[in-house]
């Protein structure tokens, strides 16, 4: 076993100088190349280069053969794509032989017509060409050549592949953890040896079935815990052990360790939005440093978009007796504001010519009544509902059900009771609720205050939070 492994241990000694000694026969299969073509060109300034293409092509022979053996010996460890790999030695081998050949054409060994020679020089070139591609695609990956390249070169070429740079959307909710803020990472640092073009330890990080599979030792993401998981371990280890990685090459900064450690706490989940998570203080700190990404809380209103409102719809509104004004030109928003002492509901109705476009309702004071209600709870859109100082009870309170995104509620004055809290309490973005001089009990809102511990309650009563 110790002998096996001491034999193992020399073939990979000796295959990793494969990249050192594979630039000696490409240097010199070029420069036979160019002689050649100088020979061809200009035949009575440089006839006398033949002469030095003989040693030249022997030489590439030479460095051909034992870059050969070297790879040879670097392929026995394993982990790299079988088809590439196959083809990159065939084609290695390729160059040995045809060098051999041109070497023995130039010596006049073999006996060849010069249209034949400067064929094979041409082939030689090609395939030497080829192999070196072959290789980089073995060592950084399938797209390491085109992934820079301009759009018209990709196009050529028939890539497809995105770079890793993504533009990350301007929308936290459109932001997947995994695609925007980890994959980078893993691209960067990991990628290189863990494709599924070499699959260093048997481990590909470039696809989600890999991430789950693991590697040889196996799982290398425990989800919800980042200490148990190979991936974070290996990363942060320091520089000097032989098991911290990437081995070599620019190691993760801190903002990146920090960004998997939280990920993977998070859930390791491939699809997860920046807006479903938890973002601590630190990363949501970074992420604004790092990626110009806002977490701290945003009203409602700016994730909004509504259709553009016409001229006549809002002069409609405004003899209605409603004063409006734009809160967003982005996202075509409006703030309204009845300007009559009472609105009568024919004229409360036309409100609903513009029920994707109201945001922000101030209505305090105007009579409304739980008719009035059943138009409020139509305006889909609505973040803020002013109804203090009005006659609405409970009943009123049951059309708002369906306002999604409501987020600041003023029933200061009127006559809801503790029933309208379980209504209230079920609304999704509330954030707050005023409800000073209502027929709310104190018991009542210390219910509330246990249902929605996130919800900031003026009431009238002391607050009572644990």
């Amino acid at each position: 076993m110790h002998r096996k492994i001491a034999d193992m241990d020399l073939d990979l000694f000796l295959g990793r100088f494969h990249p050192l000694i594979v630039h000696f026969p490409i240097g010199f299969l070029f420069l036979a190349a160019i002689l050649e073509g100088l020979s061809l060109i200009y035949k009575n300034r440089f006839n006398t280069l033949k002469s030095a293409i003989s040693i030249t092509l022997l030489c590439a022979c030479i460095g051909a053969v034992i870059a050969s053996i070297a790879g040879y010996l670097l392929s026995l460890q394993g982990g790299y794509e079988e088809q590439t790999l196959f083809w990159h030695k065939w084609f290695g081998i390729l160059v040995a032989v045809f060098s051999f050949i041109g070497w023995m054409i130039t010596t006049r060994y073999a006996n060849m017509m010069k249209v034949t020679f400067s064929a094979l020089m041409l082939m030689l070139v090609v395939s030497v060409s080829i192999t070196g591609h072959l290789g980089a695609n073995l060592t950084h990956g399938p797209d390491y050549l085109l992934f820079y390249a301009p759009a018209s070169v990709q196009k050529i070429f028939g890539y497809h592949g995105e770079k890793n740079m993504v533009k990350i959307p301007d929308n936290t909710d459109s932001i997947q953890v995994y695609k925007y803020l980890i994959q980078p990472v893993l691209q960067a640092r990991c990628i290189s040896c863990h494709s599924e073009t070499k699959m260093k330890g048997g481990l590909v990080l470039s696809t989600e079935d890999g991430m789950l599979t693991g590697g040889e030792n196996g799982r290398v993401v425990e989800a919800g815990n980042a200490y148990e998981s190979p991936l974070f371990q290996r990363t942060t280890l320091p520089r000097e052990n032989k098991k911290f990685m990437p081995p070599t090459g620019n190691s993760l900064n801190f903002s990146e360790q920090r960004l998997i450690e939280w990920w993977i706490n998070n859930g390791a989940s491939f699809d997860q939005r920046l807006s479903d998570v938890d973002v601590p203080e630190d990363i949501g700190s970074m992420l604004l440093r790092d990626y110009g990404i806002d977490t701290s809380p945003q009203p409602i209103y700016d994730r909004l978009t509504a259709p553009e409102l016409t001229m006549d719809v809002i002069n409609k509104i405004g003899e209605a007796g409603f004063f409006m004004k734009t809160l967003s030109d982005k996202h075509r928003l409006y703030t309204v504001k009845a300007s009559v002492g009472k609105v009568d509901q024919e004229s409360f109705d036309v409100l609903l010519l513009a029920k994707e476009q109201i945001t922000w309702l101030d209505l305090g004071g105007k009579g409304i009544t739980n008719e009035h209600m059943a138009t409020i709870g139509k305006l889909e859109n609505l973040t803020r509902l002013i109804l203090q100082n009005n006659p609405i009870s409970d009943q009123g309170i049951e059309f708002l059900r369906d306002l999604k995104y409501l987020e600041s509620l003023n029933v200061y004055r009127t006559k809801i009771t503790d029933d309208a809290l379980m209504i209230i309490s079920d609304l999704p973005s509330l954030k707050r609720i005023y409800l000073w001089q209502t027929d709310v009990s104190e018991a009542g809102i210390h219910q509330l205050e246990t249902a929605r511990p996130d919800l900031e309650i003026q009431g009238g009563y002391p607050v009572m939070r644990e």
